[in-house]
């Protein structure tokens, strides 16, 4: 018992001398090895990581021209240090920062090829996406270091490249969806149908998907010019609108997609009757009558039914022998509204 008691006194003893170390020894590491003590030393940080704080530091206290001036000399210098990255993505920090976009989005492509797998690199590509944003907003570049000019294009190109730099991510549904609304915006409908069936033919899933549909049967209804062209814009528009309709029930756009298809039908209704009218007016009755009752048929609630009606009952009977298929009519009024020969009349 007495030696156990003279260990645990020793412990003590020993315990005590490292919490009353002498003064000199305070502040510093030491680790404990059955030779002795040894004092650690901290890793000695390197050249380019050193220089590369420094400039960041200097951004991070708001002095963008001076740290990018800091990134500059430290490219220049380290040409080979496995930091460049960092030091090209922070380059273009410290542009944006100064307003300087076209500048910065040239500096973040230079991390496209050599750093496809840095996680700079994605950073870069969110920051070119916000890039594209202010300049499709209306943000003009600089050109010859004068000249304040649209950037639209650039926009553009970006948007256009960043689905296939990183196409599965949540940015790239992102960028089809800002390049989608920036063309219907601008009234390229074209473009904008394109570029929304892109996102939802590649992301299905999307959290844009429903917007991205309803978009895409606005452009197509945009693009149909009228009576006497081509109607299958509004063909195709009426059928994503019911494709929408049932696959979104109740939802909160479900009055206006209703108005679109009411419109659209008013407008195919007027066509039907307008192709009736020019085939009476050319002589060709039992064609004139097909349309007339096809109004009567598949729009009887419009206005343009009523219309038909009338001109039905002045019509009179119909001659059986004179009757033309629905598919020539269909072909005949076709050919005569591309080459512009149908127009619109204004019933009272």
């Amino acid at each position: 018992m007495k030696i156990h008691t003279n260990a645990i006194l020793t412990v003590i003893a020993a315990l005590s001398a490292v919490l009353y170390w002498p003064g000199s020894l305070q502040g510093k590491e030491w680790l404990l090895e059955p030779e002795g003590e040894r004092e650690l030393t901290p890793a000695k940080v390197s050249p380019d990581r050193q220089k590369l704080d420094q400039a960041q530091q200097t951004l991070i206290k708001g002095q963008p021209a001076k740290a990018y001036k800091m990134f500059g000399a430290w490219l220049k210098k380290f040409r080979d240090s496995p930091l460049r990255p960092e030091a090209i993505y922070y380059a273009g920090q410290s542009l944006e920062q100064q307003g300087r976009l076209n500048q910065a989005f040239e500096t973040y492509e230079q991390l496209v090829e050599p750093y496809a797998e840095s996680e700079y690199f994605r950073l870069a590509l969110e920051a070119e996406f916000g890039i594209a944003g202010k300049f499709l907003s209306g943000t003009k570049r600089q050109a010859l270091g004068i000249f304040k000019v649209s950037a639209d294009d650039v926009g553009i190109h970006i948007l256009e490249r960043l689905p296939e730099r990183w196409p599965r991510s949540l940015l790239a549904e992102r960028a089809l969806m800002l390049l989608g609304d920036y063309y219907l915006q601008k009234l390229h409908y074209a473009e904008a149908a394109d570029t929304y069936n892109k996102l939802i033919t590649n992301y299905p899933s999307s959290a844009f998907i429903r917007q991205a549909r309803l978009a895409a049967a606005k452009a197509y209804m945009a693009m149909f010019k009228g009576l006497a062209f081509d109607p299958a814009p509004l063909i195709e528009a009426r059928e994503r609108l019911l494709e929408y309709q049932e696959l979104y029930r109740g939802n909160e756009h479900a009055s206006e997609v209703q108005a679109m298809l009411q419109k659209i039908d008013t407008i195919q209704a007027e066509r039907d009757y307008q192709v009736g009218r020019f085939y009476q007016r050319t002589g060709k009755n039992s064609s004139a009558r097909f349309y007339y009752q096809q109004v009567v048929q598949r729009w009887p609630k419009s206005k343009w039914s009523t219309k038909a009606k009338d001109r039905l009952n002045k019509l009179g009977p119909a001659n059986t022998t004179l009757r033309s298929s629905a598919s020539t009519l269909r072909s005949s009024v076709t050919a005569t509204a591309e080459d512009g020969s149908l127009r619109s009349t204004k019933e009272s």
